[in-house]
Parts: C-alpha cells; structure tokens; sequence
C-alpha cells in the first residue's frame, strides 16, 4: 500500500467527519429553535385577537425562520460569513426574547401571566441554542479553515454581501413589528406589507447582483441607492414614533405596549446602524 493511498484514505475520512460536524450541529441547532416556534404558535392560538404580542410574536417567528435558513445555509457552504450572520441572528433572537421577559416580568410585574410557563420555556429554549452556538461555528470555520485550500480573507464583495443579508432579516423584522394586533391587521397593513416585502426583496436581489462583478451596470447602482434611501426613510420614520409613542404611554402609565415599542426601538436602531454600514460598503464595490 503506497504512502499517497494511505494519504487519500486519511483525507477521505476528515472530509466525512467535517461533513458529520456541520450537519450535526446544524440539526441540533434546528430542533432547538422547533420548540420555540411551537410555543409561539400556541401563543398566538390562546391569546386575544386585541392582544399587543401578536406583533412580538411574528416577528419571533420570522427571525425564527432566519436563523433556520442561516444555519442551513451554513451547513452547505461552509462559509465563515455563513456562520458568523448565524451568530448575529440567534444573538439578536436572544436579545428580543431576554429583553421581552425582562420588561414583562421582572420591571413592569404583570399582574395577568397566563403565558409565563410559554415564555419561559421560550426563553430556556432560545439560552440552550446560545450555548450551543459558540461551539458550532468554531467547530464549522476551523473545520472549512483545515479542509480547503481556499483564501479565508473576506472580500469586499462577500463583506458587502454579508451586510444585505443581515440587513435584508432586519428590514423584514420591522416591517412585521408594523402589525400591533390580530384585530389590528386591517387594509393599511396590508398595504404596508404588500409594497414593503417585495421592495425589501428587490434590494436583496439587487444588492445580490452588485455583490457579483459581471453585474455592476449603472442602472443597477441607481435601484440599489433609491431603494436605500426609501428604507432609510421608513427606518427612521418608524424609531422616531416608537420613541414618540414610548414616551406618551409612560407618562399615561400605561404598560401594555411598551415591551413592544422598546422592542421596536432596539431592531430599529440597529437596523439603522447596518443598513448605513452596507451602504458605505457598496461604495467600496462601485470604485472598485
């Protein structure tokens, strides 16, 4: 048996252990967020049709959905970007459902806590998916870093391509926080989600096409921008009323909405923040 035989067989085998790793982690990470769109689901069901958390409870649904592509995404490519906006995601699904249980029960002390058993389930559920992250995306770069040849350097493109996707989740995260409640979800609504969602994905595709060099036309960088600036506007639009309605119910004393609206406020602010960044981003791609 030759050395290059006995070297194949050992590549073989690491290769197949890697792909064991990634998909590995990727279902844990999958059945653990299972559970906590199941208790959302039975939120929904049982609560009021005025009921203020069906908003928040969308929105942990949809950003559910992300980490759940993500962490797919992650397990096909291998991609150290992949990765690291999985990350981002389950940290920010964290932040919104420590900083919902925090203000619910602990600040504000509701006197009405049917679904306290749900939410607390929610949240042990989403703090084992932490956990478990940290591990899976060290194990899934140095693993893609060991087993190819390729350049680990992010490119201004896939650095640029990492930021729409993230402010692409972000984007569609506010436009869901738009809907206050069941009883709420009338024709303004919908209109706001029927002109919002496919603006939102026209960007992403857009963004996608300047990430790839064969794409860059000018007519591309003119949607891109206009496009840009229109969310820019409702970003703002939407952290300036949250802010403005936050302070008019505390100084009613009413409680009811204010986990929503401080809610609001950290996705807005931080969506204001990422999609700034991917814009200064796409200007390094036009000199380019």
């Amino acid at each position: 048996m030759s050395y290059a035989y006995i070297v194949d067989d050992k590549k073989k085998v690491m290769l197949k252990k890697f792909v064991f790793q990634r998909w590995f982690y990727a279902s844990i990470g999958i059945l653990t967020i299972l559970p906590i769109i199941f208790l959302t689901l039975v939120q929904i069901q049982n609560m009021k049709r005025d009921n203020n958390e069906f908003a928040f409870c969308l929105l942990l649904l949809v950003h559910s959905g992300c980490v759940i592509f993500s962490m797919i995404s992650t397990a096909l490519f291998c991609r150290i970007t992949d990765a690291l906006l999985t990350t981002l995601t389950i940290i920010l699904l964290f932040a919104y459902i420590g900083i919902h249980f925090y203000i619910r029960f602990l600040l504000n002390h509701y006197k009405v806590a049917d679904d306290f058993n749900i939410i607390t389930l929610r949240l042990g559920f989403v703090l084992i998916l932490l956990i478990l992250l940290l591990p899976w995306a060290s194990i899934i770069a140095y693993s893609h870093q060991m087993n190819s040849k390729e350049e680990t350097i992010c490119s201004r493109a896939i650095t640029f391509s990492w930021f729409v996707n993230l402010d692409t989740m972000l984007i569609m995260s506010i436009l869901t926080l738009n809907i206050r409640s069941q009883a709420d979800f009338d024709r303004h609504q919908l209109i706001i989600l029927s002109i919002g969602m496919p603006l939102t994905f026209l960007w992403l595709i857009v963004g996608k096409l300047l990430a790839n060099n064969q794409s860059r036309h000018w007519i591309v960088w003119i949607i891109f921008y206009i496009l840009s600036l229109i969310h820019i506007a409702h970003l703002i639009y939407i952290t300036y009323w949250s802010k403005h309605e936050y302070d008019l119910l505390t100084k009613k004393n009413e409680i009811n909405l204010i986990p929503l609206l401080i809610i609001t406020l950290i996705c807005g602010c931080t969506n204001v923040l990422i999609h700034f960044l991917t814009i200064i981003f796409s200007f390094s791609l036009f000199r380019a």
